[in-house]
């Protein structure tokens, strides 16, 4: 008997281990998340970089977005809760996605 993975419900992130991305469809169509790095808070470990080299950059003392608006994306709320220093906001019309 093989076991199967459970449902993914709407908004809901997979767990550790599973594939990276978003389930289709999970955010909606349509959906965007604002990518925020506070500069004085971000002590430019560069793990955001590490874990989302398509959405952040070091840029002299500090990571940036490479763009303030993206689609959904499982690796920038990785990024953001692995930030040592707290640095990162996700916010989906103005809900922070991290509460």
């Amino acid at each position: 008997m093989s076991v199967g993975h459970a449902p993914i419900l709407p908004g809901v992130r997979k767990s550790q281990g599973e594939d990276d991305g978003v389930v289709p469809g999970a955010y909606g169509v349509g959906v965007t998340w604002k990518i925020e790095v506070s500069a004085d808070r971000c002590m430019a470990s560069g793990l955001c970089v590490a874990t989302a080299p398509d959405r952040f950059a070091m840029d002299g003392a500090a990571a940036v977005p490479t763009a303030e608006e993206i689609e959904p994306d499982e690796n920038v709320l990785d990024a953001a809760e692995t930030c040592p220093a707290l640095a990162i906001m996700v916010t989906e019309n103005g809900r922070d996605l991290l509460a």
